[in-house]
């Protein structure tokens, strides 16, 4: 492992930090509550070697927070970019996460699983781009992502499916937040299973770059709400 915290282990990337993980399993791997791990400047995951599983993994209950000077770039990794799992575990982000920029994620760019939380806050930026699994963005089974700030999917380069939630997983789409979807190979939003939720409030635009193959797509029950401030 690049980073491995557990048993309420702390990092703290601080304003004048600079952090190179290359060239192993896992960038961060984070797997108790209480373990947390503070950016507030850039961190390279995968910018020269590959990653051959996770950017970052983050289990029961740690969190990740990068705050409004960080920037975290992840990049050539075999797997998943950032996989979080379980109730309690989260990501709160006000800087900006860029996600195969510059390499490819061989699969998916950001999962969700098991009740975890994503808060994308007013002044986070979260971009994804070069992933071949199904999806950039998987929100599952009871996960909420959250958006307030912007989510740029396909903005530079060729992504699979865009957003794809089932099994009671929840996107909130705020006032302030602005959702992009671009160069989706097939569906830039599937809403799957009784109890999944896409909820717009703020901006949603699809294919304002270059084309996707599919739009929205609600299967099985899954629901889509656009409110009267979302457009």
């Amino acid at each position: 492992f690049g980073i491995n915290l557990s048993n309420s282990g702390d990092f703290i990337n601080d304003i004048d930090g600079q952090l190179n993980i290359t060239n192993t399993s896992y960038g961060v791997r984070m797997t108790s509550s209480g373990s947390q791990f503070y950016n507030s400047n850039i961190l390279n995951i995968g910018n020269s070697f590959p990653i051959t599983q996770f950017g970052f993994y983050i289990i029961s209950g740690a969190d990740l927070v990068n705050n409004s000077t960080g920037i975290i770039n992840i990049n050539n990794v075999n797997d998943v970019g950032i996989r979080i799992i379980n109730s309690g575990s989260s990501i709160t982000n006000d800087g900006q996460i860029n996600i195969g920029d510059l390499f490819t994620v061989s699969n998916i760019g950001l999962e969700m699983w098991a009740s975890s939380l994503f808060t994308n806050n007013l002044t986070g930026k979260l971009e994804i781009n070069r992933t071949t699994g199904y999806a950039a963005l998987i929100v599952n089974s009871s996960s909420t992502f959250n958006n307030s700030g912007t989510v740029k999917l396909g903005s530079m380069f060729n992504i699979n499916g865009g957003i794809i939630s089932w099994s009671s997983g929840k996107f909130n789409n705020q006032t302030t937040g602005i959702l992009e979807i671009n160069r989706a190979s097939w569906e830039s939003i599937l809403i799957d299973q009784s109890g999944t939720l896409f909820t717009n409030n703020g901006i949603l635009r699809l294919g304002n770059l270059l084309n996707s193959n599919g739009g929205i797509r609600l299967a099985n029950s899954g629901d889509m709400l656009n409110n009267s401030t979302g457009n």
